[in-house]
């Protein structure tokens, strides 16, 4: 089952005195982030909506104004909070998902369907994601997530790789 609520970036300061904050964007860029006219704050399983308006590009990230957010103080409080957005204020094209949808996914071999492990993480240090499978052994393999390498990623079923020899053992 998909989660209806993907972590799309995270409050890392406040920015001003009137409650504005900047956040850490999580998503494929900070076009998307700031797209948003809404974003969720959980709290125990509950996640509460709140406005986003006001987002600028600030190094990386972007500085917006959270609803409920008016004062230095305020924005203090929000501080490493998590924000989500509901799955369904993104567009996403045909072929493009979700990386939380991919987590936790097989990976599987195109040809032979070995299983090499599961996508256990996905990090973006440069031009590509980097997939962290971990083996049925516990060791962390990093594959880049080029075409050259990933085949398929579905996110109902499993991502089908092929490797170059001796990249697993």
């Amino acid at each position: 089952m998909k989660n209806k609520y993907l972590e799309c970036g995270k409050i890392i300061n406040t920015h001003g005195v009137r409650g504005r904050v900047k956040i850490a964007s999580y998503c494929d860029s900070i076009e998307e982030l700031s797209a948003l006219n809404r974003v969720f704050i959980e709290k125990n399983g509950v996640y509460e909506e709140r406005s986003l308006s006001g987002c600028a590009p600030c190094r990386g990230g972007i500085t917006a104004a959270i609803g409920g957010s008016e004062t230095l103080e305020d924005a203090e409080r929000l501080r490493g909070v998590v924000l989500y957005a509901d799955r369904d204020d993104f567009a996403l094209g045909e072929d493009r998902v979700f990386i939380a949808d991919l987590l936790g996914l097989d990976v599987v071999d195109a040809d032979s369907g070995k299983l090499y492990g599961s996508l256990c993480d996905v990090t973006h240090p440069g031009a590509s994601d980097i997939y962290d499978i971990i083996t049925p052994d516990g060791e962390h393999v990093l594959l880049p997530a080029v075409p050259a390498f990933v085949v398929s990623a579905d996110p109902d079923s499993n991502i089908k790789i092929r490797p170059i020899e001796g990249f697993f053992k």
